[in-house]
């Protein structure tokens, strides 16, 4: 849940997804493109796969004209189904999530079932999932398995969610 102290607000966003979704590459690349003033260091845990093991937190804010200094925590949880318990510590108090699927037609399934994950996650740690801030994001959109930006846009059409496809 959002805290405010000290003339700050701080938000807590969480990028959740099946492995080897982009969570990770997600968080990076913001972090690139981020100003050196407005980001502090990316802490990441990975294995030997380069696969998250625990999650990845990356702390950035801006000062509002107000005065207020706006500063958000934006982790991603490990996207492999044996760390379930890792995910609902990491998806514990997060005022918005990210949630990002694997365009490529086979990983259908897993971006299903990871999404049911995230449903079944926020009610076991007391979020209200039907009004949580919450954005589904396409990655790898570029593959040639990719599955067409209509037929996603077509699936998706009556979710009450913000879809993300970075191609028209």
């Amino acid at each position: 849940m959002s805290e405010r102290e000290n003339n700050s607000l701080t938000f807590k966003l969480v990028y959740y997804g099946p492995a080897q979704s982009g969570k990770t590459t997600n968080l990076l690349r913001l972090h690139e493109e981020l100003s050196p003033e407005l980001k502090g260091e990316v802490m990441t845990m990975e294995t030997k796969d380069d696969r998250t093991l625990f999650f990845d937190l990356l702390p950035l804010g801006f000062r509002a004209p107000s005065g207020l200094l706006i500063k958000f925590r934006i982790f991603t949880v490990p996207g492999q189904v044996a760390h379930d318990g890792t995910r609902k510590a990491v998806l514990s108090r997060a005022d918005g999530i990210v949630f990002v699927a694997d365009s490529d037609r086979s990983q259908e399934t897993n971006n299903g079932e990871s999404f049911q994950s995230l449903a079944e996650n926020c009610h076991r740690v007391g979020l209200d999932f039907e009004h949580m801030p919450l954005v589904v994001q396409f990655n790898k959109c570029d593959l040639p398995s990719a599955v067409p930006a209509a037929e996603i846009r077509e699936r998706w059409s009556a979710a009450p969610w913000p879809l993300v496809l970075p191609w028209p």
